[in-house]
């Protein structure tokens, strides 16, 4: 069997050996197929870019990919083994390894299959297929998370010096790589002080945006209308993000042009990706939260209600849509939910219900 063959042959039991969920299969089934393409000079090499672009995952399933076409080529030069028969018993030997066994006994696991292969006399072809394998599976544990629950907050330093101050209810994911630093603000609100790194942009995807810090101080919050950009210190540039299909009919984020904040100003992003607001931002107010405080001019009480729940397990519920919209201005402590409610108290045209986690408030 000619070189190449072989080597297509080791990338379809990679494929069919290195994959735990449909995304991931999906993921290696593309990258070799690129790189199929890119052998016989039939890619679209503009295409192949971007989908590198699109995700880490892509370019760390090439890369793996690639290795081993390069190292199976390298296999049996005199064409000594037997290939369809080892490749046959190849495809006995490999088992799919469910997510339960990734997470429970990924060393076990690999172990035990690398000496099953080489008992079995397979071909060096197969033994490498293992190799790779647990090579594979040692790459995949290089993004931390962090999380806060109601009413806590965290400060986090990261590997690059750069910190992290999350408010409650907060999830970020963060992945250091050589060319750059991901960040994933899942939900909640965190603020950003980012260490200057010429070669490692600084990026932050949440929700429909993605932020690129340009040495600077930031805050992001998002919620189920979109996402705010506040920028407390130097400059940023604010992307939306939609998404398009691939050619599997997986869905790939497709980025607009960046718009440029400075500091003091504050982009609000709706949650299909589009810049509905960019003007200058009341910055004391918006990080006011670092102190526990809550800052509200002329806003609606359901608004300020939300506000509260984020930190408290008392929940403060508005009954009523004139009552939703009556506008409420004063600073208060983010974890004393009853001093608002002593204030609405003492508007004779409101009532105040108290449950056991709840606390109603009525108008007229």
């Amino acid at each position: 069997m000619p070189q190449r063959a072989l080597a297509r042959t080791g990338l379809n039991v990679i494929v069919s050996a290195s994959t735990r969920i449909a995304t991931d299969q999906r993921i290696a089934e593309e990258a070799a197929q690129w790189l199929i393409d890119l052998e016989d000079g039939a890619a679209d090499t503009s295409a192949f870019v971007g989908w590198l672009q699109a995700s880490p995952r892509h370019v760390e399933e090439f890369l793996l990919i690639s290795a081993v076409w390069r190292a199976t080529d390298r296999i049996d030069e005199a064409h000594a083994i037997e290939i369809d028969r080892l490749v046959a018993q190849a495809r006995d030997n490999v088992k799919r390894l469910d997510d339960e066994v990734f997470a429970t006994s990924r060393t076990l696991e690999v172990r035990h299959r690398m000496q099953t292969l080489l008992r079995s006399r397979l071909s060096l072809a197969v033994a490498l297929l293992a190799i790779v394998c647990a090579a594979w599976l040692g790459v995949r544990d290089d993004v931390h998370t962090y999380r806060t629950a109601v009413g806590e907050q965290r400060v986090v330093k990261l590997a690059d010096g750069s910190i992290v101050t999350l408010n409650t209810r907060s999830q970020v994911n963060v992945r250091m790589e050589k060319r750059q630093r991901s960040i994933e603000l899942v939900h909640g609100e965190a603020l950003f002080d980012v260490a200057h790194d010429a070669e490692r942009p600084f990026r932050v995807l949440a929700g429909p945006a993605l932020v690129q810090a340009i040495g600077t101080q930031f805050n992001v919050r998002t919620s189920e209308s979109g996402t705010t950009v506040s920028v407390v210190e130097g400059i940023v540039e604010v992307a939306s993000r939609a998404e398009h299909s691939d050619r599997a009919g997986g869905a790939v984020p497709n980025f607009g042009a960046p718009e440029r904040l400075i500091a003091g100003e504050q982009a609000r992003l709706s949650a299909q990706g589009e810049v509905i607001h960019h003007a200058p931002a009341d910055i004391d107010r918006v990080v006011a939260w670092r102190e526990r405080r809550l800052i509200f001019r002329n806003e609606p009480l359901a608004a300020i209600a939300a506000e509260f729940n984020r930190y408290n397990a008392t929940q403060l519920l508005i009954e009523g849509a004139a009552t939703s919209a009556r506008r409420v201005t004063g600073v208060f402590d983010a974890d004393n939910p009853g001093a608002l409610v002593a204030f609405l108290q003492s508007d004779p045209q409101l009532t105040v219900e108290t449950r056991a986690n709840e606390v109603v408030i009525r108008g007229p």
